[in-house]
């Protein structure tokens, strides 16, 4: 029988998921920044087809926001978001965010467009909402130190199950991606010209994108690495073993398609979803027994 080491429940140092909510909320500022601004501009206007998307389908009606209370909306959201990063009443903050992201993230999406990016910062922020990232690393850390309350524990479960799960999340979202690849076309996926076409219809496609779309074997070769990645991705929750191999493959995955399809390739959301398996925790303690 494989024993994993995705123990849920097990005590764990608070120093990695403390470090994911810094290091997450800093590398989706972007996503965040146009997601919001595409929610003013969609949300105040209601030009376009209303094409309802998941929890959407419940209003039957196309959901027009005043523009000033989109302007509030907005604005309370940047703030909590930033509140989070800093850790300033951290879990309320969260939790804020949390609930105003189901509303402006994808609500851009309603009108006929989708992202592949949507999912990731509403998901690992629900995460975080029910977790202790703020107890270090934080003002809300500083306050409590200066206010002479007592100390929190330094290990807990609660410092653990929240990065698991996001781990068994992250790792799930390219399985299912490679198993549809091959439950849809099996192996005429990677032998058939699926690649050369992906890469040929990019608008954005590099200078080493098209040599690699007009040498077909190499492109199949392309094609079977990223399905075999994929699917390979719940390895990582196995061993620390399998996590040094299937995460850089992951990483090197996105920086691979950026460099042959430019613009349409850059997933660098994804990256960080991966700091997941950063041993944030190990390195400190190795830092400590050597000072």
């Amino acid at each position: 029988m494989i024993k994993t080491r995705l123990k849920l429940f097990t005590p764990s140092l608070p120093w990695s998921l403390c470090f994911v909510r810094i290091i997450f909320l800093i590398g989706f500022c972007k996503t965040f920044f146009v997601f919001g601004k595409l929610f003013l501009i969609r949300a105040s206007t209601c030009t376009g087809p209303w094409l309802p998307i998941s929890y959407f389908q419940l209003s039957e009606k196309q959901i027009c926001i005043n523009s000033n209370l989109a302007l509030i909306l907005y604005y309370g959201w940047l703030g909590s978001l930033f509140f989070a990063l800093i850790g300033l009443y951290t879990r309320r903050a969260i939790i804020v965010a949390f609930i105003l992201s189901l509303l402006i993230v994808p609500f851009y999406f309603n009108f006929g467009l989708l992202h592949h990016l949507t999912h990731f910062p509403i998901v690992i922020l629900g995460i975080l909402a029910f977790s202790h990232c703020g107890d270090f690393l934080s003002v809300d850390a500083l306050l409590r130190k200066w206010r002479g309350q007592i100390a929190l524990p330094l290990t807990s479960p609660e410092y653990n199950w929240p990065l698991a799960l996001a781990k068994v999340y992250t790792v799930l979202i390219y399985f299912i991606a490679g198993l549809q690849k091959f439950k849809n076309s099996g192996f005429r996926w990677f032998e058939s010209e699926n690649m050369q076409i992906l890469l040929l219809t990019r608008p954005t496609l590099t200078a080493p994108g098209f040599w690699v779309a007009t040498h077909p074997k190499i492109a199949a070769i392309s094609a079977l690495a990223i399905m075999l990645v994929q699917i390979g991705a719940p390895l990582a929750l196995l061993h620390t073993r399998w996590a040094l191999l299937c995460v850089p493959s992951l990483v090197g995955f996105h920086l691979t398609s950026f460099w042959l399809m430019g613009a349409h390739g850059n997933f660098f959301s994804h990256i960080w979803a991966l700091t997941l398996w950063l041993p944030i925790n190990e390195i400190i303690v190795w830092r400590n027994r050597k000072a």
